[in-house]
């Protein structure tokens, strides 16, 4: 996997991933704490900045997670 941060692009064997750009962030977010436990506030806060403290649940972002994975495997 390729990470270009300047262009915003993700490859996977030379394929660009399409990625939206909350993927894109999910990403890069899960990319600079590997090996880290995350929990859904710190990436919901990371996403979503203060926004956050207005939500219920974290549904969506269970839902960026499989998306992002599917994404992934698919290329």
């Amino acid at each position: 996997m390729e990470i270009d941060t300047v262009g915003q692009q993700v490859k996977i064997k030379g394929q660009i991933v399409e990625l939206t750009q909350k993927e894109y962030q999910l990403l890069l977010f899960f990319v600079v704490n590997k090996n880290k436990v995350l929990s859904k506030n710190a990436i919901a806060e990371h996403l979503w900045g203060d926004d956050m403290d207005m939500a219920s649940n974290f549904d969506f972002i269970y839902v960026h997670i499989k998306n992002l994975r599917k994404k992934i495997v698919a290329a």
